[in-house]
């Protein structure tokens, strides 16, 4: 059976967001943010969050950072303070709607990217690195 697939947010190059059964996507597509962007994407995720409330809804979530660009990070690297107070003014609704998090990741770097924001937000729900090769499983 084929799954369903609803995008949320497309900015061609830069941001895809979409909803596939229950798993909320961010997918990184390589170009950078603007403070537009960033906007966009916090305005579709509450949004979908708000619904999760509604109908008292759980999901899991990916952050699939394989298309990044080396060259982008410092532009990603801006992004982290901002994106760390989003996660903490989220962290009670995380607490009760997410079940856990596959972070997939391909480069040291982001990696290291993802980790300096996780040095600042602790998760209040269980997450995961894996590479774009592995199955997508939130078996842990």
């Amino acid at each position: 059976m084929k799954k369903k697939t609803t995008t949320l947010l497309l900015i061609e190059e830069i941001l895809h967001i979409f909803l596939e059964d229950n798993i909320l996507t961010i997918k990184l597509l390589g170009g950078c943010f603007t403070e537009d962007i960033m906007q966009k994407l916090y305005s579709i995720v509450e949004i979908f969050y708000e619904i999760c409330k509604k109908k008292n809804k759980k999901f899991y979530t990916i952050y699939d950072f394989v298309n990044c660009k080396f060259t982008n990070i410092p532009n990603y690297l801006y992004y982290v303070n901002d994106i760390v107070t989003f996660l903490k003014k989220h962290s009670q609704f995380y607490n009760t709607h997410l079940h856990s998090t596959l972070l997939i990741t391909e480069m040291e770097l982001t990696k290291n990217l993802c980790n300096l924001v996780l040095s600042q937000y602790t998760p209040i729900r269980p997450f995961k690195f894996i590479t774009n090769n592995e199955p997508r499983e939130f078996d842990f």
